[in-house]
């Protein structure tokens, strides 16, 4: 969910029509049909801890699309967040005790990609 958005305003409408709890609610129809769902979100390390979290409580979500922060090539996702999830040999790894989704803004990103 929320993928290709860009905008506050695309934002504001998926947080009005529901959010994770509507990413929940595909899941469960998926799992009606018997269907193993496989997330597509890895554009920054918000929607990479996201995904990595509700992964973690669909037992259907055998995988996600993951790619490794020193991998990529867009500023955004390379300096946006610190902490969270690691894959290590293939396994989620990287879960705290944090709140939230365990990751950190790097506040300094934010402003510099802020939009005005």
């Amino acid at each position: 969910m929320g993928e290709w958005l860009a905008t506050r305003h695309e934002f504001a409408d998926l947080i009005v029509q529901g959010g994770m709890t509507e990413s929940l609610n595909v899941a469960d129809m998926a799992r009606k049909k018997g269907l193993i769902i496989v997330p597509h979100c890895w554009k920054t390390g918000v929607s990479t801890a996201a995904t990595a979290h509700f992964a973690a409580v669909t037992p259907h979500c055998k995988f996600i699309e993951y790619l490794p922060q020193d991998l990529c090539i867009e500023t955004l996702r390379k300096e946006l967040t610190t902490g969270g999830v690691v894959m290590e040999d293939g396994v989620m790894t990287g879960f705290d005790d944090a709140p939230g989704y365990g990751i950190n803004l790097n506040w300094d990103a934010v402003r510099a990609f802020a939009q005005k």
